[in-house]
């Protein structure tokens, strides 16, 4: 598998990254915290969608700096036996994509569709990929842990083993469980085919019983005919005395009948009579109705006469009133004008004085304000001005008096021509309505006769009413009497029908007349016939029981059966699961796989150091699942006691063979705290792999040593 191609998006440290990658040697170089190990995980979670390698939820990879509406995703173009593709992990929208670089526009993004695409494609699924490929730091040097159980607990993951002791124990503990349960069945077959039979024979005397006592029962025939005769015999009773009922109501209704007849021909003749009474006043009811109606209007009209004669009378007292207190008032205008002209001249000259006097009297003059004389020269002419000004107050109160007697007497006058205006129009007009009122001659019949004559014909026409009631409610009972009577004789005739009909019965060739001896008898023979089914029905009760019981142990029986034959299977199950934890023993099993797989990969890793200028070979110890190293001139050595950067050299060596099928290998810090002469000799080793895989393989390691960089094919250098 050859990585062609990272393009990065807002994930992890990195905003915007895009690498592409060449098949060889790739070594990934930068300051600490640039991101290098994030290129990694990123390479190893966009081919297995687990974002595990990363801190928090996959959410929390995304860039912290990124906007809320950035993408974020990582995408990868792979090459494998010369199939090229495309996956992208987007972390925002989360979605997921595969492609065929050949056919981009088909996309798969179903994460489960997408991993069996890649399974298909690469061979391998995404624990291979975890273990052999994609190298955590902490994980490089597992396989060469100092103690044994270390060394042992790390090849079983490896090789996939590391849960044979749990299947180991979850057998023993079921072989053991069922073990104990398969000990305790007890076959008790015998005293269940002893029960079986027991009750089989009880219920054969049951039956017997039963057989003996139905040979006593009555035919169904002869049950339908005792039935029918019954039954008749309750109808026949109830028929004769429904007749003898109707009997006694006919009579009685026919008396009914009679006696409503005689009542309705006296209340016709009465309605007769009455009705000759009333029609003699036909006649004289039409005068007097019209007489009564003139009455009415005669005195409609004369009371209307009299109210108005006594307005009209009124309003000529009222009017005759107001001529005689007419007001002895007259009213001059013109004097009333020149009187109210000269009170305002006199008032403005007494207001001018007012003011002038007030000058002198409250201001202290001592000359005249307009030509300019001495006050004290001016004591006749103010008391000139204090006598004019008394003249005039005296004028102004009388001319006061007079104005106001001549305003009430205007007013006066002009109220009285109001009141007569009106009593003149209301004398008027009630004149006016006695001339329209026409009063009518008086009528020849007194108006006593004519309400004598109509109170005696409606006297005679409410008798007449009541008698064609009573009428009416005679013959109502009449026609009432004759339907019951009618009612009553055809149920009558019915019942008489179903006497002669129940009165014999046929059944078959014979015929049975009901008597009360009849009855009697076939009463005692159904007596006799339902004793016996209380005895039958607790026979087959106890049939029923028992063969409820039968079933019962039956199905024990065959529940044993299967017991014993499921014991038996679950005996040769527990015999093989013995084996089988024989085989997946938690030494045996994960020693076996994991001594095959280094004597497998032996050849591989020492093709592998050949590579790096074969400074060592190894060989694998079977007991202990370690590997022997083997120097120029030196003894053999545990392959624990190499150097630092001779370990590097192995362990790369060791997953490079793993992941031989996949041809991609991808390191974190292998080369964390190597020495300076370490790192010189892993420089070297190194150069002579870079050398060999060119263009073949592809090693992408994430490293901080400088001194490495001539090594690499290609340097991908961060930050």
């Amino acid at each position: 598998m050859y990585i062609k191609r990272l393009t990065v998006r807002n994930v992890g440290p990195h905003k915007k990254l895009d690498i592409q990658f060449k098949c060889g040697l790739v070594g990934i170089v930068g300051k600490n915290g640039c991101g290098k190990s994030t290129v990694v995980n990123l390479l190893y979670a966009v081919l297995t969608n687990d974002f595990g390698r990363f801190e928090g939820v996959k959410a929390d990879c995304i860039n912290n700096q990124s906007n809320p509406d950035d993408k974020a995703f990582a995408e990868i173009e792979v090459e494998h036996n010369n199939v090229s593709f495309l996956v992208r992990r987007s972390l925002r929208p989360n979605k997921s994509v595969f492609a065929y670089m050949d056919d981009l526009k088909t996309e798969i993004t179903s994460s489960d569709k997408i991993a069996e695409e890649l399974k298909k494609i690469l061979g391998v699924d995404s624990g291979v990929l975890d273990r052999f490929v994609f190298k955590q730091q902490h994980l490089i040097y597992d396989f060469l842990a100092a103690t044994d159980g270390e060394r042992k607990k790390a090849f079983q993951k490896l090789c996939g083993t590391e849960h044979c002791e749990t299947i180991w124990l979850a057998l023993g503990k079921f072989v053991a469980s069922n073990s104990t349960s398969n000990q305790s069945l007890t076959d008790n077959s015998d005293q269940l085919l002893t029960n079986i039979a027991q009750l089989q024979a009880e219920n054969q005397q049951h039956q017997d019983e039963i057989e003996k006592h139905k040979s006593f029962l009555l035919s169904q025939k002869t049950l339908l005919t005792i039935e029918a005769i019954l039954n008749a015999s309750v109808t026949l009773k109830a028929a004769q005395i429904q007749s003898d009922e109707l009997q006694q109501k006919i009579t009685a209704t026919t008396e009914k009948l009679g006696n409503a007849q005689e009542l309705l021909t006296e209340e016709k003749d009465y309605e007769n009579k009455v009705r000759e009474k009333f029609n003699k006043y036909k006649e004289k009811i039409k005068v007097a109705s019209s007489t009564k109606t003139a009455w009415g209007q005669y005195e409609a009209a004369t009371t209307k006469k009299s109210v108005a004669v006594a307005r009209l009378t009124k309003a000529e007292t009222e009017l005759d009133k107001l001529k005689i207190d007419s007001p002895c008032l007259s009213f001059d205008a013109d004097e009333y004008a020149e009187l109210v002209k000269q009170r305002a001249q006199k008032l403005h000259r007494k207001s001018e004085l007012d003011r002038v006097l007030q000058k002198f009297e409250t201001t202290g003059l001592t000359q005249c304000p307009t030509c300019l004389t001495s006050v004290t020269s001016l004591h006749e002419h103010i008391k000139t001005y204090r006598s004019e000004h008394d003249e005039l107050k005296t004028w102004c109160e009388s001319a006061n008096q007079t104005i106001a007697k001549m305003e009430l007497a205007q007013r006066t006058l002009k109220t009285y021509e109001q009141n007569l205006q009106q009593a003149t129009a209301a004398h008027n007009a009630a004149k006016q309505v006695v001339d329209s009122i026409d009063v009518p001659d008086q009528p020849e019949l007194s108006k006593e006769e004519a309400l004598k004559i109509i109170a005696k014909h409606e006297e005679f026409e409410k008798m007449l009413k009541d008698a064609e009631a009573q009428t009416n409610i005679r013959e109502t009972a009449v026609t009432r009497a004759s339907s019951v009577l009618s009612t009553c004789q055809n149920q009558f005739e019915d019942v008489q029908a179903k006497i002669r009909e129940n009165s014999v019965i046929g059944s078959g060739s014979k015929t049975y007349t009901i008597t009360d001896e009849l009855v009697v008898s076939v009463k005692e023979k159904r007596a006799k016939h339902n004793q016996i089914f209380p005895e039958i029905t607790r026979w087959e009760t106890l049939i029923e029981a028992n063969n409820k019981t039968i079933n019962r142990y039956e199905q024990d029986l065959e529940n044993l059966r299967l017991a014993v034959k499921r014991n038996k299977k679950m005996k040769q199950l527990l015999e093989l699961l013995e084996q089988v934890r024989e085989v997946v023993h938690r030494d045996r099993l994960p020693n076996l796989v994991a001594v095959a797989n280094m004597e497998r990969m032996e050849d591989g890793i020492n093709d592998n150091l050949a590579k790096f200028g074969s400074p060592f070979w190894v060989e694998t110890s079977q007991e202990d699942l370690a590997f022997i190293v083997h120097k120029p001139g030196e003894p053999p050595q545990a392959a624990g006691r190499l150097s630092t950067g001779q370990k590097v050299i192995l362990a790369i060596s060791f997953w490079l063979s793993l992941a031989s099928v996949v041809g991609l290998l991808a390191l974190d810090e292998p080369t964390a705290n190597l020495d300076e002469e370490n790192r010189s000799f892993l420089a070297e080793a190194l150069s002579s792999l870079s050398t060999k895989i060119s263009g073949h393989r592809q090693i992408i390691m994430v490293t901080h040593a400088d001194n490495l960089r001539g090594c690499f094919d290609q340097i991908v250098t961060l930050g």
